[in-house]
């Protein structure tokens, strides 16, 4: 019970530090590959030093670390689109969990007995499990509280938050470490479990709103509750047998996910748009920008800033020097006419 309540919690929270420092409405630890990299890093660890067990977090961490730098770096193409860093993210989970099936398979052959923590399973565990997941969780959970006005922050443009005196990038680094340490001791102790981190946060948000100092400690009790509950029922359906957390949350998870890919939170995307007339001075500089359906967005610059030059690059009258622009995941001077006209509509104003 305790050890599935830290477990939600802990993935819950990691689930919305990832989505603020990615950007990302689509971050989840266990999607992304982050979960998969620190279990197999554990798994490898405390099977060739057994005696290091209390310290498998720190191996964990290691390999969630690796997991997340390689999911940025085969992500970034000119910029960090939602779609492709899910894409990375579903190669990187599935290269790690290959890997640490191929490790348990070659050590069976060796006789080696492999400690199976890194399976997820919340049963048959000690009091040694609740103290290792409680001391590196609550510290997690308390260094997130602590970075929720950061997160709030991360919301601006990274060129306004630096005007403000904000150290942007070790704030991304900070709270990714945060977020990684979170899900790889779920990782270590309780296994791989997927889609809380997407689930939660985006509930969450719906019922208490956007402001992280209270996104996150209500994400925190909403995630201890869920997998509460999915324990719950994986011990009672079906008893005296049982269905691990995990699998029930990738029922509900995976079609949540589909249903995330498919109406999406973004609709428009610009990402470091630059334009100019006449090759020599920019009317738009490196813009970077969300423009989310069901919401009213607002330009709102001094005459002759580049507005109109920035919807009429919008509605694809003109090409950007610089950057991208993609509609719904799309590059948008791929569409054609006929279908960009049902979906983007620019209406000058009368002189």
């Amino acid at each position: 019970m305790l050890i599935a309540m830290f477990t939600g919690a802990a993935l819950s929270v990691s689930g919305v530090l990832l989505q603020s420092v990615m950007r990302n409405p689509l971050a989840d630890a266990g999607v992304i590959g982050i979960s998969s990299g620190a279990s197999f890093f554990s798994l490898m660890a405390i099977t060739a030093l057994p005696q290091f067990y209390f310290y498998s977090p720190l191996f964990s961490v290691l390999g969630g670390a690796i997991a997340c730098f390689l999911v940025y770096v085969l992500s970034w193409k000119g910029g960090l689109s939602p779609i492709r860093m899910i894409l990375v993210g579903i190669a990187i989970n599935a290269m790690f969990t290959g890997m640490a099936e191929a490790f348990v398979t070659i050590c069976s052959y060796f006789n080696i007995t492999i400690n199976q923590s890194g399976q997820s399973n919340l049963t048959m565990k000690t009091w040694g499990d609740v103290r290792l997941i409680g001391v590196y969780g609550v510290a997690g959970l308390v260094v997130a509280l602590f970075f929720s006005r950061w997160c709030n922050l991360l919301a601006l443009q990274d060129k306004t938050a630096k005007n403000l005196g904000l150290r942007v990038t070790r704030m991304r680094l900070l709270i990714s470490i945060t977020a990684v340490l979170l899900a790889a001791v779920t990782a270590a102790v309780a296994g791989v479990i997927a889609f809380v981190g997407l689930l939660i946060p985006h509930i969450s948000r719906r019922l208490v709103g956007s402001d992280h100092r209270v996104l996150i400690p209500f994400s925190a009790l909403s995630g201890a509750l869920l997998i509460l509950t999915a324990d719950t029922l994986g011990r009672t359906l079906v008893a005296p047998n049982e269905i691990p957390a995990s699998t029930i949350m990738a029922v509900i998870g995976g079609p949540f996910l589909i249903f995330l890919l498919r109406r999406g939170t973004v609709s428009m995307d610009i990402r470091e748009v630059s334009f100019s007339y006449d090759q020599q001075k920019d009317i738009v500089q490196s813009v970077t920008t969300q423009i989310e359906k069901g919401k009213i967005t607002t330009i709102i610059g001094p005459n002759g800033s580049g507005k109109s030059t920035l919807l009429s690059l919008m509605a694809n009258n003109h090409c950007p020097n610089k950057g991208q622009i993609h509609l719904d995941g799309q590059t948008l001077n791929t569409f054609k006419p006929k279908e960009l006209a049902k979906k983007a509509r620019c209406r000058p104003s009368a002189k």
